[in-house]
């Protein structure tokens, strides 16, 4: 990521996929605009015959320089350390409920 600091990057797009995040908040402090391409509306993407890293890429960078990329939300970090926590949350309230429901059966 050193690199990049040298350089001047206006736009970055990403495709949503299960590690966005990481990707995000590592390019986000060297580019003007990190854009994270929503995955349904991406059409070319989604219904091409041969999907590659490459030419998911390309379309990607042609979609950006012709300004057609369609944009998914992407929420700040406070929201999704929240949205972690409350998951985590969610997780132990379903395992502390499911041991107090055997205890109680058995």
């Amino acid at each position: 990521m050193k690199t990049l600091q040298r350089v001047n990057i206006p736009k970055a797009v990403m495709e949503a996929t299960f590690n966005w995040v990481y990707f995000y908040d590592e390019i986000s402090p060297f580019v003007d605009e990190a854009i994270l391409a929503h995955p349904l509306k991406t059409r070319a993407i989604a219904e091409a015959r041969i999907k590659t890293d490459s030419i998911d890429s390309n379309t990607l960078a042609h979609l950006l320089r012709s300004g057609l990329t369609p944009k998914a939300y992407t929420p700040g970090f406070e929201t999704r350390d929240l949205r972690n926590l409350l998951r985590f949350r969610i997780a132990l309230v379903k395992v502390t409920l499911k041991r107090v429901v055997d205890t109680l059966i058995l």
